[in-house]
């Protein structure tokens, strides 16, 4: 899917950067996203620590 939405993406002419990770402990730094998003797949996640992991992403203001 990751090499699927980079071809989408140059098709576009956009750049993003995508990082794999586990959902519960993405290593990423704190407050760092304005933005958490999540589409159809909570069901795979352990909930609370990916809710927790979610909120400890976000800046101030930030939205889920």
């Amino acid at each position: 899917m990751l090499e699927k939405a980079r071809e989408l993406d140059r098709q576009a002419g956009v750049e993003l950067n995508y990082v794999e990770g586990f959902a519960e402990s993405t290593g990423l730094p704190d407050a760092s996203f304005d933005v958490v998003t999540a589409g159809q797949c909570w069901h795979w996640f352990e909930r609370s620590r990916a809710a927790a992991e979610a909120l400890r992403l976000l800046r101030d203001g930030g939205a889920v």
